[in-house]
């Protein structure tokens, strides 16, 4: 796989991250970033607090020093700030976003497979900058959410509108050929060429880690996160939300399960499917807690038989899903990353509806 495509689609989707929060929080006022909506839930102000002081921790230094910095105070990040102002809080975000892409800039394909450490355990510099991908996304979710929430009848999407799914598709289809996307694809084929990749025979550890991590996020780790959050709740805690704007814990569910759906097993996959995204965020009270699971786990079984039969030639290729022209690769982060954020959001509906336990 070649390290620098992957570097430059890493960049694409930490900007795409800071810019969703930022396009979120502008809609909220000052004085609502500090709310909190149970005593264990964070508030905004907290979430940008720890996002800020992961990535000072974690990017300063990124190959020489481990990533957890003795002076960093992980606990104080979700404490609520005596005296906090907005400038000065926007300051911090600003430098540690600046943080993460200094450091990546000041990255070469060579360094991919070197090792650097986090709390003294060792990461590939790929595992450590996946793991920072799906953290990040998590919380941006959540900062997402808890804007929507707070912002009321104010919202501004900032992905596609509600009852937008069908205008969106058609707008998507009718974009002519030499657009931007069509022009990026054009100009990856060319760098993939010339580079050799279509005629990969084996895995590289760099392409092998991508592939292996992704699956261990979908299934390993978000797909448990969200049974054990969920476990405690009734079918009604299920679908209940804070408002008629926001979506239910079945809702996401549901957006989950057609999500991977079209972009793993339709999209990578290339096998047919029909999906109603729309549909989705309309649902209400329709599907015990137990059927919503089931669904989830055989959509993430059958997305997994489509991963694990990739190969690194395969990574590079187009393919057009959901409108996009995008890279085998890119969909599989975009999925991951997606996957990420809407399971941030599922535990901290838990959490505010339940608090600690």
């Amino acid at each position: 796989m070649n390290g620098t495509l992957y570097l430059a689609d890493v960049k694409k989707r930490f900007r795409e991250t800071q810019t969703q929060c930022e396009r979120a929080i502008a809609q909220v006022p000052f004085g609502l970033w500090g709310r909190r909506l149970g005593p264990e839930s964070n508030s905004i102000v907290t979430l940008m607090l720890h996002i800020s002081g992961s990535m000072l921790s974690r990017w300063t230094d990124f190959l020489s020093t481990d990533g957890e910095k003795p002076g960093r105070n992980r606990d104080a990040e979700f404490e609520d700030p005596d005296t906090l102002s907005q400038q000065a809080l926007l300051e911090r975000w600003t430098q540690a976003w600046a943080c993460l892409f200094d450091a990546l800039a000041d990255l070469s394909e060579g360094d991919l497979e070197r090792t650097v450490t986090i709390r003294s355990q060792p990461h590939t510099v790929v595992e450590a900058i996946n793991r920072h991908v799906a953290h990040y996304a998590h919380h941006a979710g959540q900062v997402v959410f808890l804007s929507k929430h707070l912002a009321g009848n104010q919202w501004q999407t900032i992905s596609i509108p509600r009852h937008g799914s069908a205008a969106f598709n058609a707008s998507m289809a009718k974009r002519p050929a030499g657009t931007p996307s069509s022009q990026g694809a054009e100009r990856a084929a060319k760098q993939a060429n010339r580079h050799g990749l279509k005629e990969a025979k084996n895995m590289t550890d760099v392409a092998q880690t991508l592939l292996s991590e992704s699956r261990r996020y979908l299934r390993g780790a978000y797909l448990p996160a969200i049974e054990k959050s969920v476990a405690p709740l009734t079918d009604a805690q299920v679908w209940w939300r804070p408002n008629e704007a926001s979506n239910s814990i079945g809702n996401l569910i549901l957006h989950l399960s057609g999500n991977v759906r079209q972009w793993i097993v339709g999209g990578v996959g290339r096998q047919p499917i029909e999906r109603d995204r729309q549909r989705e965020f309309d649902e209400r009270e329709a599907t015990p807690k137990e059927q919503l699971l089931t669904r989830l786990r055989a959509v993430l079984d059958e997305a997994d038989v489509v991963l694990a039969s990739l190969t690194e030639a395969d990574l590079t290729e187009r393919r057009e899903i959901q409108g996009h022209d995008t890279t085998v690769l890119k969909a599989i982060y975009h999925v991951v990353e997606h996957f990420s954020g809407h399971t941030g959001q599922i535990l901290w509906i838990v959490k505010s509806q339940l608090g600690a336990r």
